[in-house]
């Protein structure tokens, strides 16, 4: 099964003001907690299908899991 790890962009935002959150999944020292899991398969492109055929794979879909901070967590941010 081929792994492989995407983080979206997203920001943390209070009264006064936002701050946009960048590589957060190499941040040390807490574990974020599920918020949603789902799989979803794969549609049938016939490009892709013909690409993978041809490495030796087969998609089956994606897993896609999404972690949450929770309210009132503590945490130390360093930017730019």
């Amino acid at each position: 099964m081929l792994s492989m790890s995407k983080e979206v962009p997203w920001y943390l935002e209070d009264k006064t003001d936002h701050v946009r959150v960048f590589g957060a999944r190499g941040a040390t020292g807490f574990e974020l907690p599920v918020g949603s899991e789902a799989f979803e398969q794969s549609g049938l492109d016939l490009e892709r299908g013909t690409l993978d055929y041809l490495q030796g794979l087969k998609m089956l879909g994606v897993k896609r899991i999404e972690r949450v901070l929770p309210v009132g967590t503590s945490m130390t941010a360093v930017g730019e």
